[in-house]
């Protein structure tokens, strides 16, 4: 098997999560009735590009909140194109903090622990780097080895749990 193959296939297998409830404590009424799953790399791509496309409006945990909140079977509570800006404007006037709490929810289904994370360097047997091509205009690119284990810069990732709404 491939690289390609396994890589593809370890995406397949390791997407399988179950909702999580989220307490709302400022929206009584719907304590208990609000999930969420973490979000797919395409849909981090697409909430930056967003805050990209929309930098005087972000609402950034209003972002989130739309693409990942569901019920308890996974059914997405938003995500209409036709409503997305007006469903994030909405959610972005949220005064009870429940809002950034579903997204801070968000937030930690998306991380890898900090424990996950030391495990698979204490498993690594070999040193993660990485070949980056560097040049300039009109020049001929160059390999430059960087280290991309978990926790460096050239290698981390993050869901945007420092972001503000």
């Amino acid at each position: 098997m491939s690289l390609r193959q396994e890589m593809l296939a370890a995406v397949a297998s390791h997407n399988e999560f179950k909702p999580i409830a989220v307490p709302t404590p400022g929206w009584p009424e719907l304590d208990g009735r609000i999930f969420v799953m973490p979000p797919t790399a395409a849909e981090k791509s697409a909430i930056n590009q967003e805050r990209a496309d929309h930098p005087e409006n972000p609402n950034a945990y209003a972002r989130w909140v739309v693409r990942c909140a569901c019920d308890k079977e996974g059914k997405p509570a938003f995500y209409d194109k036709k409503t997305y800006e007006e469903d994030v404007e909405a959610l972005g006037r949220d005064i009870t903090g429940t809002v950034d709490a579903i997204a801070e929810a968000i937030f930690e289904r998306a991380a890898l622990t900090r424990g996950a994370q030391e495990k698979l360097e204490k498993n690594s047997e070999t040193t993660r780097t990485c070949s980056l091509p560097t040049s300039s205009p009109g020049t001929s690119a160059s390999p430059t080895s960087t280290d991309c284990s978990p926790g460096s810069v050239a290698g981390s990732s993050s869901a945007g749990g420092s972001s503000t709404a």
